[in-house]
């Protein structure tokens, strides 16, 4: 799903740009947690360094990446395989364990899902609508929602066309649609 421009670091992790103890928080694995998952899934990737849809399920349930009924492993595979190719990078496969981890608070989790996938880098601190709608619409494919971007849009926007990451993630994580999911 999604724009190629979102792409541009599906092979190349960003997983070792991330702070351990901020990574630590968003995915809720302990320090000596996430090394495992990161090994276990080199090991199982191709050579293209990325995984397949029964390589993905068996990592998700090996390491409890979250809720394990195939609905929500199809699901989380589904949002995250943007480009339809049926595989998943490492940081496609964080994405998904992250955005289905109820222990970690909507906040936390929203902005993972900025930065994680933000073509500008992480800790950014503006939002441009095409970004903006990218993210509404990954959302939306995630939760199974149908959140109204261009409504979202007008009422975080202040007029010069992109918005401030902060103000972004504060109206999505108490915006109706999305609330329930947090």
């Amino acid at each position: 799903m999604g724009n190629q421009q979102y792409q541009t670091y599906r092979t190349e992790s960003r997983y070792s740009q991330w702070d351990a103890p901020r990574l630590q928080k968003f995915s809720g694995f302990d320090g000596n947690r996430l090394p495992q998952i990161h090994q276990a899934f080199i090991k199982a990737a191709g050579s293209d360094g990325l995984v397949s849809r029964s390589e993905f399920g068996r990592l998700y349930r090996e390491y409890n990446l979250g809720p394990n009924d195939e609905g929500s492993i199809d699901r989380a595979f589904r949002t995250f395989d943007r480009d339809g190719s049926g595989k998943l990078s490492f940081d496609e496969l964080l994405s998904a364990s992250i955005m289905l981890n109820k222990n970690t608070n909507a906040r936390e989790r929203v902005s993972y899902l900025i930065d994680s996938n933000n073509p500008s880098g992480i800790n950014k601190t503006i939002i441009t609508p095409d970004y903006g709608r990218h993210i509404i619409q990954n959302m939306n494919q995630f939760y199974g929602t149908n959140a109204d971007f261009d409504q979202i849009w007008s009422k975080v926007n202040s007029n010069n066309g992109q918005v401030q990451r902060e103000e972004f993630i504060s109206y999505v994580t108490q915006s109706p649609t999305f609330v329930q999911y947090f």
